[in-house]
């Protein structure tokens, strides 16, 4: 398989990754996991589908939804990432970091994938108001 077949594939797996959680399509979300999945959040750290499932149900109460995605991926398809905008009506369920309700401006996020068997072995997400994430990552 070739370079760009590799990025495009891994490109399209975290983009129907998001499109399943926007859609709170928890069975095809779900389906694009590794059984063993590691979940790193703001709020804590879950392994396996079953701890997913749970987060998901979580994040369902409060219509959390990804808007302005933009996804890049290693040569090989083993690594992504994404760089998001977080919409939704409350933040205090999922994680302390969210204390309150609807923020007056989105807030933005950075998910990093790790890609196994065209699954998502791992997603390591953070979270922070505009200017916030750019800072740490400086």
């Amino acid at each position: 398989m070739s370079k760009t077949e590799n990025q495009r594939r891994a490109r399209e797996l975290v983009m129907r990754y998001y499109t399943a959680y926007n859609a709170a399509n928890w069975r095809a979300c779900l389906s694009l996991l590794s059984p063993n999945v590691i979940h790193e959040h703001p709020g804590g750290r879950e392994s396996g589908r079953l701890s997913f499932e749970q987060f998901a149900t979580r994040a369902d109460r409060i219509r959390l939804q990804f808007a302005d995605i933009s996804v890049c991926a290693s040569q090989n398809g083993l690594q992504a990432a994404a760089r998001y905008a977080i919409v939704g009506s409350r933040f205090n369920i999922v994680s302390e970091n969210f204390k309150g309700s609807t923020p007056s401006r989105p807030l933005q996020g950075r998910s990093f994938f790790d890609i196994e068997a065209e699954v998502i072995a791992r997603i390591a997400t953070y979270v922070g108001r505009r200017g916030q994430l750019n800072q740490r990552s400086g």
